[in-house]
């Protein structure tokens, strides 16, 4: 008999619906910093793209869409632009999330990523009124932006640091959604097919039966509440959910909120087969059954399940099946799994077609709820 063991992957979960409420705002950058600074010492310009505006060292992006609850997600037409000679970066498809932790999201070239983390700022959101805001945030450009812009420019110093003081007023419309009820140009991504599939892990001629385990998924508190503002979270295909508990009885929570009603957190999948090598220290363990989340209110119809537990050393994942949007019974890389660290392994978006069934919302490394797996050999 192997030891049973514990595995817990740390996740953050808001889906980026296919349509989102018209809105009308902006976020404004007061441009300034260390990495506006090494990008001016390398002559490099910075500019916007129409409708964004950038005058008198303030860079103003228009928001179009949006949606407000326990966090906000605007989206902002226009784009950034950095150039240097003939050489042109351009950040497009801009998106604001405010909630306990705030970032700009934005698309540069076929990839997505985290453009700047916001901090030092109090974020006020009403989800009754439609209103999200934010004063004097400072605002830093990720390493990740940074080494994009080093790049494609062909800097030979690294524009990492501060990049300004930030504003958010935005005010979304609940009763007048964008037309035809899903995004229009500028807006927010849209999810999109899987187109990375990947193969089952290879099993060694070594490996021996997993007789028996216990799979059981542990949803963020905060993605719970917001997802069954409509319609409870529904376990399908046998899957089993949870007692309803309060989020302080969350093996993960992540958003604690005192006044949110008990809620299921839990959902068990049943075990399907599994396999452990010990000559190469690999395990696999396959599931069925999952969970659907339904609200209709803000085009969200997300249905996942089949969880496949791959622990590989730096390979480990969790890949899943995926259905709604572009999506029919879709394989995908739910998220890689990092090295464990108190017995817990945490878990991140990973980059490619899979990050497509979050519409671009997570920028690669961004994370996804709790799974803990007992089994025997």
């Amino acid at each position: 008999m192997r030891p049973a063991l514990l595995l817990t992957v740390l996740i953050a979960c808001l889906v980026v619906p296919s349509g989102a409420w018209a809105a009308e705002g902006s976020t404004s950058i007061d441009l300034g910093g260390s990495a506006v600074q090494r990008l001016k010492a390398q002559k490099v310009k910075v500019t916007a793209k129409a409708p964004a505006k950038l005058r008198r060292g303030v860079l103003t992006l228009p928001v179009r869409q949006g949606l407000v609850s326990t966090s906000a997600l605007l989206n902002h037409s226009g784009a950034l632009q950095l150039r240097k000679g003939k050489r042109v970066v351009r950040f497009t498809r801009l998106q604001s999330r405010l909630a306990s932790t705030s970032y700009v999201n934005a698309t540069v070239g076929s990839k997505r990523l985290k453009l700047l983390t916001i901090a030092g700022a109090g974020v006020s959101l009403n989800s009754a009124t439609g209103t999200a805001s934010l004063r004097d945030a400072r605002l830093t450009l990720t390493t990740a932006a940074a080494k994009a812009i080093k790049r494609k420019l062909k800097l030979k110093k690294l524009p990492t640091g501060r990049f300004g003081k930030g504003t958010v007023d935005a005010i979304v419309d609940a009763a007048n959604p964008s037309p035809g009820g899903g995004p229009t140009p500028g807006g927010p991504p849209t999810s999109g097919p899987i187109s990375d599939e990947p193969p089952l892990l290879a099993r060694p001629a070594s490996a021996v039966n997993v007789a028996s385990a216990t799979v059981v998924w542990y949803v963020r508190d905060s993605w719970i509440r917001y997802a069954s503002t409509e319609h409870d979270v529904e376990a399908v295909e046998g899957a089993v959910a949870g007692a309803a508990v309060p989020y302080d009885q969350h093996p993960c929570a992540d958003s604690p909120n005192a006044a949110a009603p008990s809620l299921v957190y839990s959902y068990t999948l049943p075990f399907a087969s599994g396999w452990h090598d010990a000559a190469s220290d690999q395990t696999a363990i396959y599931t069925t059954g999952g969970t659907r989340f339904s609200y209709p209110g803000h085009g969200i119809d997300l249905t996942t399940r089949s969880l496949e537990i791959e622990l590989t050393g730096a390979t480990s994942r969790v890949i899943a099946r995926f259905s709604g949007g572009a999506n029919a019974d879709k394989r995908g890389v739910f998220f890689n799994l990092a090295a464990p660290v108190g017995g817990l392994f945490k878990g991140s978006i990973p980059s490619g077609g899979s990050q497509s069934v979050f519409a671009g919302f997570y920028s690669p490394g961004a994370g996804f709820g709790c799974v803990s797996v007992s089994y025997s050999l």
